[in-house]
């Protein structure tokens, strides 16, 4: 399991170095191919450390665990790809909301994504 996870991990910081597609699809089937041997490895890992009668919790927690995971992955890919963004979005959700000032948003909203807006 350490071996696969640590093999993953080698190869995702091979990602930035790709420079063609068939390299970036090697990198990703290779991937694949050692995930498919980090889950079974994991579950069984998991029956081996915990005791049978606290079995049911500690697959709970995994499953939690995997969920929020993929819950908060694309917001670090967003905040890797563009750091301000998160920033910015904050500040705007944290201004007073008024109809002036909800008019306002929206029409900066529209005209950002290029929609011309005559009023609101």
């Amino acid at each position: 399991m350490i071996t696969s996870d640590l093999t993953r991990g080698v190869l995702i910081l091979g990602l930035p170095r790709a420079t063609t597609l068939w390299q970036v699809c090697t990198i990703f089937v290779v991937l694949a191919v050692i995930s498919s041997f980090f889950q079974p490895a994991q579950s069984i890992t998991i029956r081996m450390i915990v005791p049978m009668d606290k079995l049911l919790a500690a697959n709970a927690m995994m499953s939690k665990a995997f969920y929020v995971v993929r819950l908060l992955s694309p917001v670090a890919a967003g905040a890797l790809v563009e750091p301000g963004t998160l920033r910015r979005k904050a500040a705007v959700l944290h201004q007073p909301l008024e109809a002036k000032t909800l008019r306002h948003r929206a029409q900066l909203e529209l005209t950002t994504h290029g929609a011309k807006v005559s009023h609101i």
